[in-house]
Parts: structure tokens; C-alpha cells; sequence
């Protein structure tokens, strides 16, 4: 590969991973201020509200459990109570 003049200097021709080198050396840069910025506001450090939501997140799926119980309860009973009514009714119509 031969040099390019820029300017009247000579400079090598690019190569296929400085495109690549930029792009890294820009992503890791807007990580680290990002970091900065984490760290300054406590964005990282803060998680008072994690327990909150980790509360909601068991009362929902207790009560979901307790509703799908409930109703399979439920259509338990009824199915015996009107096996009960059917019984009562053949015994007084004897």
C-alpha cells in the first residue's frame, strides 16, 4: 500500500480497524461519563425502592394464588352442595 499526501505530509493509508478503534474509543468514553454521572446522583446506589416493589411483586402473586383457589374451591362446593340437594330431593320424594 503506498502513503497518501495530505497537506504535502505523507500519511498512511487507513486501515480497516481505526474506524473500529474511533468507535471504541467514543463508546468508551460516553460509558465513563455515564459513570460519572451514576455516581454523582447516586443513580447506582439507590435502591430504597427495590423492597417496595419486591413487596408488591409477592401480595400480587398471593392473591392470584388465593383467587385461583378460591374458585376452584368454590366450584368444588357447589358441585357438592347440588350433589347434596339432588340426594335430598330423590330421599323426600320416596
Amino acid at each position: 500500500m503506498t502513503e497518501d499526501k495530505i497537506d504535502g505530509r505523507n500519511v498512511p493509508p487507513m486501515t480497516l480497524n481505526q474506524p473500529l478503534k474511533e468507535s471504541r474509543k467514543t463508546m468508551t468514553n460516553i460509558m465513563n461519563k455515564f459513570r460519572h454521572f451514576a455516581r454523582q446522583t447516586r443513580l447506582v446506589k439507590d435502591d430504597r425502592g427495590l423492597s417496595t416493589v419486591e413487596y408488591v411483586i409477592i401480595l400480587v402473586l398471593i392473591a392470584s394464588a388465593a383467587v385461583g383457589t378460591w374458585k376452584l374451591l368454590g366450584t368444588t362446593i357447589t358441585t357438592k352442595i347440588n350433589a347434596a340437594n339432588t340426594e335430598i330431593g330423590t330421599i323426600t320424594e320416596k
